[in-house]
């Protein structure tokens, strides 16, 4: 949430965002696994003294706080920039799950740190939809707001939560797809990455090979998949995004791929793509396959040498961009 600079107090005590080029505000939202907001605080100032952590901290200590609606054994979901609240949050009983963070000279988590974090995104990804329902529905909180309305912000903020409660379809139910992620992280969970050991034993990441166009002739073989094949695949829509985002960024003008393929044997596929965030970086993929068979069980192993790439549960948004 944004603000324009303001000569009182509290717009001064406000961290300046000189990349936003504006004052931030920042609200915070407890959402319930249906989707329903069951908590709205804040505004909290962005300065030194409010980072995520002490933020959530203060969230739970309050006198009339959400440790009213909870019970000691409640998971909490978080983000990366609430470890600090960890020991606070465990100590007042309440199990604290957070995606994985990368150590200072590691390149690539494990696949059982991968496995993890996405096993919390998946289930995150109910907060994320309910912070973009609140600026699709309410445009007012996705643009500069004025300091005239600082004093009634607050308010403001709390009604369009409650609005969005009371006539958005908010629920998320339970459905056969839910099931199926649920049963397919159970599986996977545990699962060691196959076919990052047989790159490494193969030396497939640093030996010369000729890269080639991605063209139609490289696809022969490659499973064809439907976008309900690919949800399977990825345990959701974010990846399957992220992968038409990449296929746009690829695409050269005469509607043919500018990514590069080498086949290592039949039945596996390497492929090197620019990165999204710079032109420079160059990800590499391998992706083993039942030829000529469609489906999503079609592809059976899958290895990227992105921070993520080493998972199981699931695929990052470079494999999600390779398919027929």
């Amino acid at each position: 949430m944004k603000s324009e600079k303001s000569s009182d107090h509290a717009a001064r005590r406000m961290t300046f965002c000189g990349y936003k080029k504006r004052n931030l505000l920042k609200p915070m939202m407890v959402v319930a696994p249906s989707g329903l907001i069951i908590a709205a605080e804040g505004l909290y100032y962005t300065d030194f003294g409010n980072n995520d952590s002490k933020i959530l901290q203060d969230i739970l200590h309050k006198s009339n706080s959400l440790m009213n609606l909870l019970i000691p054994g409640d998971a909490t979901l978080v983000d990366r920039q609430f470890q600090g609240a960890k020991a606070y949050v465990e100590g007042k009983g309440l199990k604290f799950f957070m995606p994985s963070i990368l150590d200072k000279k590691q390149k690539q988590f494990t696949t059982e740190q991968a496995n993890a974090s996405r096993k919390v995104t998946v289930l995150r990804y109910i907060v994320e939809l309910a912070n973009g329902r609140i600026k699709n529905k309410y445009r007012f909180f996705d643009d500069v707001i004025r300091s005239p309305y600082l004093p009634m912000l607050n308010k403001m903020f709390l009604f369009g939560c409650a609005l969005l409660n009371k006539y958005s379809n908010v629920n998320i139910k339970d459905d056969d797809f839910h099931e199926k992620v649920a049963e397919i992280i159970e599986q996977r969970m545990d699962k060691p990455n196959l076919l990052k050991q047989k790159v490494e034993q193969l030396k497939w990441d640093t030996r010369q090979v000729i890269w080639e166009p991605a063209n139609e002739d490289c696809a022969l073989g490659f499973p064809a998949l439907t976008l309900e094949d690919l949800k399977e695949i990825t345990l959701g829509v974010y990846q399957t995004k992220m992968g038409n985002n990449y296929n746009e960024e690829h695409i050269s003008p005469d509607n043919s791929y500018v990514f590069c393929t080498h086949k290592e044997e039949p039945g596996i596929i390497k492929v090197q793509m620019r990165s999204r965030y710079s032109s420079r970086t160059r990800r590499v993929l391998w992706i083993e396959y039942s030829e000529y068979v469609n489906g999503s069980a079609a592809v059976k192993e899958w290895y990227c040498k992105c921070p993520i790439g080493a998972r199981t549960v699931g695929v990052c948004s470079h494999i999600a961009a390779v398919r027929v």
